[in-house]
């Protein structure tokens, strides 16, 4: 009669296991996600974000969870006179956090990324509508090294600092410069005899 507890078991053991596979699976990663005008390129979008635009010089993703809203841009600029500093960057942000309406500026860091050095500002203020918003600003090295790149991830202010800076690591890890092999080539031209 100890045949019974063993099928008991192993039809509950079925049950679990039927039931753990036909759990929603996570979707993967999409790209990659080329903006020509940033000459910058994700080369897969976490699952976190879905892209709102991408057009000339606009990049901005926004997060797929409705119950943590958000928006990524990206921005690339020309150095200042000596090149690309990082620090006066961090600088200028913790004042611009200051001067905005209820702002504060919560505190930087310095991260190692496979671009190199960056440096985050994070700040809250009051936006235009009476909202409290939090951003995380990024500034690295653009990676083909001539420019300043700035990411902003603007969100409602809440108690998810840690997976926002979670997220914003990801898709540090996934910036790149666009290849050759996804630049549309032109025609060469006629020769002439």
């Amino acid at each position: 009669m100890t045949s019974k507890p063993i099928l008991v078991a192993i039809c509950s053991a079925a049950v679990v296991l039927t039931l753990g596979a036909c759990r929603r699976q996570p979707a993967p990663a999409a790209g990659p996600v080329i903006n020509h005008a940033l000459d910058l390129t994700l080369d897969s979008l976490p699952t976190d974000f879905k892209v709102k635009t991408n057009q000339g010089d606009q990049l901005v993703l926004e997060t797929t969870d409705p119950s943590l809203p958000g928006t990524v841009s990206f921005a690339v600029s020309k150095p200042g006179l000596g090149g690309v500093n990082l620090v006066a960057a961090v600088k200028d942000r913790k004042a611009a956090f200051e001067a905005a309406k209820g702002g504060k500026y919560l505190g930087n860091q310095e991260l190692m990324t496979p671009l190199g050095s960056a440096f985050t500002a994070r700040g809250r203020y009051t936006d235009a509508n009476g909202q409290r918003v939090e951003e995380i600003w990024v500034y690295l090295l653009h990676p083909k090294g001539d420019r300043l790149l700035s990411i902003d991830y603007h969100y409602p202010v809440g108690d998810f600092a840690r997976k926002r800076a979670g997220q914003i690591l990801d898709l540090l890890g996934d910036i790149r410069v666009p290849s050759k092999k996804n630049i549309p080539q032109r025609p060469a031209p006629a020769s002439n005899p």
